[in-house]
């Protein structure tokens, strides 16, 4: 992938929410316990800056109006939708950027 490419997983929140809620009981109180338990660990500040980095990356997308996925924002101006491999709609947003360049 070429340097400067941030890649945002817009799923990223919900995979965090569903591997931390694995294997809680469904006793609130009892879910609650074990919850308390795990963020009381030194793992927990990663599990929260990963929380917090995925939100970011939400906000972003929806700052630069991607409204579908996959998405590649190109200069934070233009959007190459669907296409999953960034290296391609990189080459594809440089010739339409090239295109644009020529008129």
């Amino acid at each position: 992938m070429p340097s400067g490419v941030a890649v945002l997983e817009l799923d990223a929140p919900g995979r965090l929410d569903a591997r931390l809620s694995r294997d809680l009981p469904a006793d609130p109180d009892m879910a609650e316990a074990i919850m308390r338990e795990r963020m009381a660990t030194p793992e927990w500040q990663e599990t929260a800056d990963r929380y917090a980095d995925s939100y970011l990356g939400l906000a972003r997308a929806w700052q630069l109006g991607v409204e579908n996925v996959p998405a590649v924002v190109v200069d934070g101006r233009y959007v190459i939708y669907g296409e999953p491999d960034v290296a391609a709609a990189l080459n594809q947003a440089d010739r339409l950027l090239g295109q644009e360049g020529r008129r």
